[in-house]
């Protein structure tokens, strides 16, 4: 009978949770700095309390912010504080091939981990220093050099870092996961209708929050958020998706970072969202925020 629970609970968990969560729009902020670096932002971190942030860029900029914000908790400015261009493997300014930074997580102290497409790779950088510490052979990934390649980094719950391809392949996001020096392919996220995963984050409750997004045939955007159970494994398992939030068609922006913290004063985790706008004057920065009710 035992064997037959612990059956029951396994389904259970890939099953994903008997009652949905909902998210509720906490704000909706466009952010212009004067930089001609400043745009195309791919990656999130909010500091604690939703005080900072640190961006990256297609360019391979990082961006480090100070965020005022309201009684309320909602955001009224945005101030980039520095901005520091990263380098490649040879310790020259990025540029061209290896530039387009597409996702970022935090590290201890200043360091952050950085995923790259076109030249597709992953490394840590101890900000300031802009020289890269590669964590995987240079090669690993050249099978996803190009324009749809590593989308997200996210942590697990056993402290393993991961990685998520943009495009679905048989009907799942490929998924990397570190070990050692290099990363190795796990089953994926599973994938639902033609959405491309465009960032992921680990939330306080240990579950994996996944961003997506696709674009209709007037090219709006149209931004989704699941959350997976994760089962911890040699090889991690994901359990169904469950939905917190579907827009409609040109709602949002281009939303392609995606950060969870936790807003002490009102005991709420918060979603923070930000958005490539592609370096094109009919798309804009902004920072968008939910907050999660379970």
């Amino acid at each position: 009978m035992k064997g037959a629970f612990r059956i029951a609970a396994l389904l259970a968990a890939l099953a994903g949770p008997a009652s949905a969560a909902s998210l509720s729009l906490r704000g909706d902020y466009t952010w212009t700095e004067g930089s001609a670096d400043f745009g195309g932002l791919s990656g999130l971190i909010m500091g604690r309390d939703g005080g900072t942030l640190i961006t990256v860029s297609d360019n391979g900029v990082i961006f480090q912010a100070d965020v005022t914000r309201n009684d309320a908790g909602v955001v009224t400015a945005i101030a980039a504080t520095s901005s520091l261009r990263l380098h490649d493997n040879a310790n020259r300014p990025v540029a061209g091939f290896h530039s387009n930074a597409e996702a970022l997580a935090p590290g201890p102290r200043n360091r952050v981990i950085v995923a790259f497409e076109g030249y597709s790779r992953i490394a840590a950088f101890d900000l300031p220093d802009p020289k890269p510490k590669p964590l995987h052979p240079w090669n690993l990934f050249k099978p996803l050099w190009g324009n749809t390649g590593i989308e997200a980094l996210a942590w697990l719950p056993d402290g393993r870092l991961m990685a998520v391809v943009e495009e679905a392949v048989d009907g799942r996001h490929p998924v990397y996961v570190q070990t050692g020096r290099s990363f190795s392919e796990v089953p994926g996220l599973p994938a639902d209708g033609d959405y491309g995963a465009t960032d992921a984050a680990l939330g306080p409750d240990g579950r994996l929050y996944l961003l997506e997004r696709r674009q209709d045939w007037l090219m709006r955007f149209q931004t989704r958020i699941r959350r997976f159970t994760v089962l911890r494994g040699a090889e991690p398992a994901f359990g169904a998706g469950e939905t917190l939030l579907e827009t409609q068609a040109g709602q949002l922006d281009n939303m392609e970072g995606l950060s969870l913290w936790r807003d002490t004063v009102r005991n709420v985790t918060v979603l923070s969202l930000v958005s490539d706008d592609n370096f094109l004057p009919v798309q804009s920065t902004r920072l968008v925020e939910y907050d999660l009710h379970d």
